[in-house]
């Protein structure tokens, strides 16, 4: 017979995983965005821009 302890972690984390499958998943729709009206250059003022990098979507599972 496995001590008290051990038999509570187990139960402790099928319960977490069984949490983790019952949320729902959410699925963020990949549109392409419509190409600029305005020069591909900002202004060199502008305390956003970060250079030449384009911006993404990531998406994580945690399973």
């Amino acid at each position: 017979m496995l001590p008290g302890f051990i038999i509570e972690e187990i139960l402790k984390r099928e319960r977490e995983r069984a949490r983790r499958e019952e949320r729902p998943r959410v699925e963020l729709p990949l549109e392409v965005p419509p190409p600029p009206q305005r020069p591909s250059n900002p202004p060199p003022e502008d305390p956003d821009h970060d250079g030449d990098r384009d911006e993404a979507i990531v998406t994580l599972e945690f399973d």
